[in-house]
């Protein structure tokens, strides 16, 4: 069944973009059909298409083997230029975009939210693109990475949740703890309980 999702704003609604598709992988998108007269035909999942704009609420899976780009639209010409925020969406992941705000005149422009489902992204700093705010949640845990590029992978069957900070930092949160994971270093943790050996990072 569908995630249920947070709502949020976007400008003109679209909060980004599919900008990269593996070739011969099958990637899905969920969201709103129209028919021919603009009618609502509700929420359904269809094949992706490279450029396909992406609104809040949307979801992208992806089969085992399949890649996908998101690039969403937090870019800007300057002065100074920004962005644009970038997620790579490995194999068998499914994410939702929960929440996206984008103000361009704000010191923060960019705020999101994507729920990892189940899989593994990565998070890309592109310019300016650490000005902008994005957290993934998986699970009972929330991964901040603003000034960060990282990796999160989640496995709802067994919570394992792993993060992996290649810039920057990510900073951990869930109902149990509170954890900084430095640039180089890596963090394991089960149903939002940290379980790294060595102690933090």
């Amino acid at each position: 069944m569908p995630f249920q999702l947070a709502l949020g704003t976007a400008p003109g609604d679209v909060a980004a973009h599919l900008v990269g598709l593996s070739v011969g992988g099958r990637v899905e998108v969920f969201q709103e059909v129209a028919s021919s007269s603009g009618r609502s035909l509700g929420r359904k999942w269809l094949p992706a298409e490279k450029g396909q704009a992406l609104k809040i609420q949307d979801q992208v899976k992806t089969y085992p083997g399949a890649r996908a780009r998101l690039q969403f639209t937090d870019q800007t010409e300057g002065p100074p230029p920004s962005g644009p925020s970038i997620f790579n969406i490995g194999g068998d992941t499914v994410i939702a975009i929960s929440e996206f705000k984008y103000r361009f005149d704000e010191p923060i422009p960019a705020r999101g939210i994507i729920d990892l489902i189940r899989g593994k992204i990565r998070h890309f700093i592109r310019g300016l693109g650490q000005n902008s705010d994005f957290s993934v949640r998986a699970g009972v845990s929330v991964c901040r990475l603003r000034d960060a590029e990282a990796e999160v992978e989640y496995d709802p069957d067994s919570g394992r949740l792993l993060v992996q900070a290649h810039k920057g930092k990510v900073v951990v949160t869930s109902p149990y703890v509170s954890r900084i994971v430095k640039q180089g270093k890596s963090a394991m943790f089960i149903d939002g309980k940290d379980k790294s050996s060595g102690g933090p990072s």
